[in-house]
This record gives structure tokens, sequence and C-alpha cells, in this order.
């Protein structure tokens, strides 16, 4: 589930560290689609995920209330992004859903090995919109279908994928590959010039300066 962008039309790739259970990746989702038009044939694109929530942190959503609302505040008032009743009221508020990143980002990635990287981007961001906003659980096989079908994204050859043997098992080691990389926050940039991952930054920039980084990086 790692490797090069599929969809690469140059010979860099911008690695975006992402989780879509991330409330931070999920503030970042304008600045990443306002850098993916602003960067169009200049770089391609990859969506790396060492996994937010495992471990420890995997626990009921209620158990982490305090902090999410916290969290939430602080995250409008810095970007635009607003979070949802369907979250806020529901998912939270009923407190019992087991926050856990596996198996979301089994779904990014298995959606970029399958359709390439530019369909990872559409499908990751739209997952954690139907998440923050409409409260619909990442590990739901009907939250899939529903963001495959607004991505445009063959359902049910994900969810063949995404519910096969071993599937779950090779997103923990995808995790174990991204961490060696340096991917350990979300949001977060690199630079993939085939010899490693080069940092840009991590953390919810404004898209104009998320693009001056890039854009000095590749000078």
């Amino acid at each position: 589930m790692s490797g090069k962008s599929l969809s690469s039309r140059a010979d860099v790739t911008l690695v975006y560290g992402f989780d879509p259970i991330c409330g931070w990746c999920f503030g970042f989702r304008s600045a990443v689609a306002s850098l993916r038009a602003s960067l169009a044939g200049k770089v391609g694109w990859r969506v790396a995920c060492g996994g937010l929530v495992t471990g420890e942190r995997i626990k009921p959503i209620g158990e982490t209330r305090d902090y999410l609302v916290h969290g939430m505040a602080t995250v409008e008032a810095r970007t635009d992004a607003r979070f949802g009743d369907g979250f806020k009221k529901g998912l939270l508020a009923q407190g019992t859903w087991v926050s856990t990143s596996e198996p979301g980002c089994r779904a990014v990635l298995l959606v970029q090995q399958l359709f390439g990287s530019e369909k990872a981007l559409d499908f990751g961001a739209e997952l954690s919109r139907a998440f923050y906003v409409d409260g619909r659980p990442t590990d739901d096989v009907d939250s899939l279908k529903l963001v495959a079908r607004a991505t445009k994204v063959d359902a049910a050859r994900l969810l063949e994928a995404w519910t096969a043997p071993g599937a779950e098992h090779r997103t923990w080691e995808a995790f174990t590959r991204a961490r060696a990389e340096g991917v350990v926050s979300y949001p977060s940039m690199f630079l993939d010039r085939g010899h490693g991952l080069e940092p840009l930054f991590s953390g919810c920039l404004p898209a104009a300066q998320a693009l001056a980084l890039i854009e000095r990086a590749l000078s």
C-alpha cells in the first residue's frame, strides 16, 4: 500500500501525511485543494498514513470528548472548516464509537493502490468530511460506499479489497513504513525525489504559506 504516486506527472512527488480522523487534516482540506490546483502538472502526489489513533489511543470516542471539543474550537478558529452536528450531536455525543485510525486509512490506501493518488486525495478528503460533518464512522461499510459514490470510486471493488483477508495487516505494515519515513504527525508534507522523504512542514498551515514552502523547496 505504499510506493510512488500512481498519477505522478513529474519526477518529484509531494507526499501528504494524512489521517481521515485527524481534526487538523479536516481543517486542512481546503488548503490541500488549493495546493492541488496551484501545483497541477508540477508534482505528483502520494498519500502516506502512519496511523494517528493506534495502540493505547484506541478507545471509545466519549473518553476523549473534552479534548475533542477543545480541539474542534481551535481548528474552527484557525481554518474555514466547520464541524457538523452529525459529529458533535451524533457520534461524539453518543460516545460509544471506538476511535481507531486503521479502517479509514486502510480505505484511503486501497483507493490509492487501486485507483491512483489523485483519487485517494479526493476520497480521503470526503471521508474526513463525512466523519466530522455527518458523523459517519470511518469503519462502516455504508460510510465507505457513500464516500466512494461521492468521489466516483468503484465501491464494490474497494470493499472487496477492504474486507479481503490480510488487508488490515497490510495497513499496519504501511503504518510502520510511513513512520520509518518520518510520517509521524498530521497533516504533514514531504518531497520525494527518489532518495527518501524531505520534510517540508507539519501542521495546518494557510494555503499560501504552505505553497510558498513547497515552491521554495522545488526551486
